[in-house]
């Protein structure tokens, strides 16, 4: 393991890589010279050898340290090619007059009568080769290093919201058991016959909530039974002083949901009406489908004093729904709360 960790350091090391990949272009022009001439002279392969590598050097850092970052980084397009193109021709050309200078070796293409400027091209053809790919090179590990970025960016918000989110849904736990255990409370002090099966039914309900809605989603399904038990159970508590109605349609089990995400709405519901002193008090909870969105849609009796519902304690449940549909359903929920001195509705559409 330890020698793995030094060959990839060894292999990520900078200056190495920059002598591996010079080594290999000598090895290749000097395999090309000699395959290419007619009489051997080690004078003049290497004077050649040394021309076109320092040519290559040239063009290339050139091209990587200020043509690329000063020019076609910043959007000077048209400049780069003319600079680039110019800077090519005049260390070409300047090299080609040493060669001229020190009277080199003929080549075996110069004998076949081939002309001075296809002779450029194959002795420089290479060296402009390199220096388009250097470019390439360079915005390839450019994008590579924005990916990473990208990635690291997304990872690290995932986590975020996932921290978020795991806070957000932990309020609701310990909310949800307050409100029960004041119930089963009150029917205890009243010597309610109803309170052991209350205990019961919040045991089934706290199972689901230390088991399954510690999953990101849940089958809908289950949450829709859950919910159907939790009203069960404010049933029990209110008795026959509120007329409750549910209804949920069966072609929701197909999907899943965010677990726990409709309780605040149920809970808030329950509590306003059982403050109520008259005997007209109601909840009506309904649950449809419609080409894969889901409908909740739950109104309640009201008194005046709900027109301050979100500046009490009582809309923290709502908040915290808020919160969640935000990070969870962004830009595929929509919210409508509405109240006057009648009634509370809220209308929920979530695309699953």
């Amino acid at each position: 393991m330890q020698y793995s960790k030094h060959f990839i350091s060894f292999i990520n090391n900078r200056l190495l890589q920059h002598i591996l990949f010079w080594g290999f272009f000598i090895f290749l022009e000097t395999l090309h010279i000699y395959d290419n001439t007619t009489e051997l002279n080690l004078f003049s392969v290497l004077l050649l050898v040394i021309s076109k590598f320092s040519a290559a050097v040239v063009l290339i850092y050139l091209n990587l340290l200020i043509f690329i970052p000063y020019l076609l980084e910043k959007n000077k397009t048209l400049f780069y090619i003319i600079t680039i193109a110019s800077s090519y021709f005049i260390v070409v050309y300047s090299v080609y007059g040493l060669h001229l200078l020190f009277s080199l070796e003929r080549f075996t293409f110069i004998e076949d009568h081939i002309e001075r400027p296809r002779l450029l091209a194959v002795l420089f053809g290479l060296t402009f080769l390199l220096t388009i790919l250097s470019s390439l090179i360079h915005f390839a590990k450019r994008w590579v290093k924005l990916k990473d970025v990208e990635l690291d960016f997304k990872e690290e918000q995932r986590q975020r919201l996932e921290a978020e989110l795991k806070t957000l849904k932990a309020q609701i736990n310990p909310h949800f058991l307050f409100n029960s255990l004041n119930n089963i409370y009150s029917l205890s002090l009243d010597k309610s016959d109803l309170a052991p099966e209350m205990i019961l039914k919040l045991s089934d309900l706290m199972s689901y909530i230390i088991y399954d809605a510690r999953e990101e989603f849940v089958p809908l399904k289950k949450e829709l039974e859950f919910i159907e038990n939790h009203i069960d159970l404010e049933r029990i508590r209110v008795s026959n002083r509120v007329d409750t109605n549910y209804e949920s349609d069966e072609s929701l089990w197909k999907y899943n949901i965010a677990p726990l995400l409709l309780t605040p709405f149920i809970e808030n519901a329950f509590k306003y009406v059982s403050a109520r002193k008259d005997e007209k008090a109601f909840i009506n909870i309904k649950l449809s489908e419609n080409q894969d969105e889901l409908h909740f849609f739950i109104e309640n009796s009201a008194e005046e004093e709900l027109a301050t519902f979100e500046h009490n304690n009582h809309g923290i449940g709502i908040e915290n729904v808020k919160k969640r549909l935000k990070l969870i359903y962004p830009d595929k929920h929509k919210l409508d709360i509405e109240h006057n001195d009648k009634k509370f509705t809220i209308n929920l559409k979530i695309k699953i």
